[in-house]
């Protein structure tokens, strides 16, 4: 009977963990609006006493319902403040060293799961479920400290100053439409929501996958580790690499992700524990790389300013990647009796997003370029006599462009490179 009543017990928290996850994505845009108008001080201070209150309330909870409700929905709005703040918070700060600083501070969510997952088991058997979920309740509650050290500086002060002014309070302020007129922000959206799909499946079904080749119980528990251990130290390094000059971020990410989705598709041919740990490794940092280049490419290709709003709307995206790939690779497992098929689809949409993104340096060189034409005519000196032929350039083009609006009826068209 106990048994049994823990196995429900883990199946509900199962379920309040995923609506939790789901919840903290899909409200990512939200999050980068109220950071434009309020900073990211006042967010994060907000999301950590939510997400705090949230987590202590669902503990009393008398059903399934009101804890999906309070821990799932409540805490998972707090979570998803926190999460975005965190990552722009560091874009804002640093520039020299924003690669690096980035890596440190994402290696954190690594070091926490090393750290938790045997703490947790701990306070379980000491505590309790609800003792635990209290003490987790004010961990989370220091964020709120973390987040009132959240000065605002610069260009954060500058662009809070003009969101104060604006009063237009539709749903194109939640979910900016305008970023969709940048070809490169679609199309890093779109290979972000590609890695996605696959980027579950090595934590899934690798332990299984290690158990169904005869390795011990210890053994494929210990390949999630190495996966662990592997990325919180690769993102502090992939940080310090992509600070160098001669290193093209865009590139590097491309290249990790063909290597992360190429070393999937050959896990059921790996034998092994050495051949898997060396798979896990490897996949560790693939994700590490992803995870500390995340904001660091989003800033150049779309720059600092649209940070905030970007950034929300590619976490919506990744998110509903991660929901649809879970399942399917859940399908391809049960009607094929094995994993083989699980980890041939995660590796092909993990190929594919490296694939999709290496049209992005050509894209931002452009884009580059372009800038520097504009701002070096911008900072020329001209003479007088220079001055003066431009100028009647100017007037002899405009002459032109209204003559031929005239002999097409009036209607004029006009363009605007965005990249």
């Amino acid at each position: 009977m106990a048994a049994r009543i823990n196995a429900l017990w883990e199946f509900e928290y199962q379920i309040t963990l995923l609506v939790l996850y789901m919840v903290s994505d899909v409200v990512a845009p939200v999050s980068g609006v109220l950071m434009e108008k309020y900073g990211p001080r006042k967010v994060a201070i907000c999301g950590g006493l939510i997400s705090s209150t949230g987590l202590f309330l669902s503990t009393f909870s008398p059903n399934l319902d009101v804890m999906i409700l309070l821990y799932g929905f409540v805490g998972g709005f707090g979570m998803a403040l926190l999460y975005s703040t965190s990552l722009v918070i560091v874009g804002i700060y640093f520039e020299k060293r924003r690669a690096l600083a980035t890596g440190i501070a994402v290696s954190g969510s690594g070091i926490g799961a090393l750290v938790f997952a045997p703490l947790s088991e701990i306070l379980l058997e000491t505590y309790g479920w609800r003792g635990t979920i209290w003490l987790m309740s004010a961990v989370v509650l220091n964020t709120v400290v973390c987040g009132s050290l959240y000065r605002p500086i610069g260009k954060q002060e500058s662009m809070a100053a003009k969101s104060e002014t604006t009063k237009n309070n539709c749903i194109l302020d939640v979910f900016d439409l305008s970023l969709l007129t940048y070809p490169v922000f679609i199309l890093q959206t779109f290979a972000r929501f590609l890695y996605l799909i696959g980027y579950n499946i090595p934590f899934s079904y690798l332990p299984a996958q290690g158990e169904s080749i005869e390795l011990s119980s210890h053994e494929s528990a210990l390949l999630i580790s190495i996966i662990g251990i592997s990325g919180t130290i690769s993102r502090i390094l992939i940080g310090y690499i992509s600070d160098k000059r001669c290193v093209n971020t865009l590139v590097l990410n491309s290249t990790m992700l063909m290597i992360g989705g190429l070393a999937t598709c050959f896990v059921p041919y790996y034998t092994t524990f050495e051949v898997l740990s060396l798979y896990s490794a490897t996949y560790g940092a693939v994700a590490a790389s992803f995870a500390s280049l995340l904001t660091i490419n989003l800033v150049k290709l779309i720059g600092l300013q649209n940070l905030n709003r970007a950034l929300g709307l590619q976490l919506l995206c990744m998110g509903i990647g991660s929901f649809i790939g879970s399942p399917i690779a859940g399908v391809l497992s049960e009607t094929s009796n094995n994993y083989n098929n699980a980890f041939y689809f995660g590796g092909v949409f993990i190929g594919l997003a490296g694939l999709v993104s290496l049209p992005l340096t050509r894209l931002a060189n452009r884009k580059q370029n372009r800038t520097a034409e504009i701002n070096g005519f911008t900072n020329r000196s001209f003479t007088p006599a220079q001055t003066t032929t431009i100028s009647l350039k100017s007037l002899k083009q405009l002459s032109d462009t209204r003559r031929n609006s005239a002999c097409f009826g009036g209607g004029g068209f006009h363009t605007e490179d965005k990249m």
